[in-house]
């Protein structure tokens, strides 16, 4: 893990130090290709039109994630971000491993037949939505919540 900045330390070096500019992130592919970093790493000194940490910005709500792993936003800004400064369609794994973990909850939601119920569904949420015994989430929890919250709001 490392210490990125939404603005860029070269452009604002005011908010070099700033909580507010700081997030933390993956190593993103450090020493590989360019076409394979992603996070921070890739994005080098340009500068996120979203802070993701930044509940105002609501990032959250404008990215969804597609069945082959990809994700994406109709925010024209915000997909820029996610495609052109943080690469995270192409990088290293992230797109494959995205696309395991919607695999692995369809194959949860489909283990017996007939429709999930709203408690169950609750219960994957709940599940994938929690800390494990060191305090830290799942990789890639994220597109699984995606997934079981759509799946809870179209579930009467």
């Amino acid at each position: 893990m490392k210490v990125a900045h939404w603005h860029s330390q070269t452009r604002h070096p005011d908010e070099d130090l700033d909580y507010a500019n700081l997030l933390g992130a993956c190593k993103g592919g450090e020493g590989m290709p360019p076409e394979q970093q992603h996070c921070d790493t890739f994005q080098g000194n340009r500068d996120l039109a979203f802070n993701p940490a930044n509940p105002v910005h609501d990032v959250e709500s404008k990215i969804r994630y597609l069945a082959d792993g990809t994700m994406e936003s109709d925010d024209p800004q915000l997909d820029r971000d996610i495609n052109c400064v943080l690469n995270l369609n192409r990088g290293y794994r992230l797109k494959e491993s995205r696309k395991a973990v919607i695999s692995a909850v369809i194959h949860k939601v489909s283990m017996r037949p007939g429709p999930r119920t709203r408690c169950e569904l609750h219960a994957l949420i709940d599940n994938w939505g929690g800390r494990d015994a060191n305090g830290h989430f799942k990789e890639f929890c994220r597109v699984a919540l995606y997934y079981l919250q759509r799946k809870l709001a179209r579930t009467r």
